[in-house]
């Protein structure tokens, strides 16, 4: 949580929007649920990282809103390029 609220300023360590935990990280398991089973099946592989995506892009562009730079951006630019990495190769399968 302590992370979470350093990424995306909330204040979820001051007990303000709480509700965003629950929401996010059953959004995250869903999505990377999706991801596994796109193994096998490529359509729920592409939805899997496409909510995956929109959740790391949805901390990347807090953390840019809130003036974040250079290294401190690095771990969810990545996440999210992989997410539409793994999105284009399930949509081409």
């Amino acid at each position: 949580m302590k992370r979470l609220d350093e990424l995306t300023r909330l204040g979820l360590a001051d007990g303000r929007h709480l509700w965003v935990l629950p929401v996010l990280g059953t959004v995250h398991l869903i999505g990377g649920a999706a991801v596994i089973v796109g193994i096998w099946l490529p359509a729920v592989g592409v939805a899997g990282a496409a909510l995956e995506a929109v959740v790391f892009g949805w901390v990347l562009y807090r953390q840019l809103r809130a003036g974040d730079r250079g290294g401190a951006l690095f771990a969810y630019t990545l996440f999210t390029a992989m997410a539409l990495a793994v999105l284009v190769v399930d949509a081409l399968r």
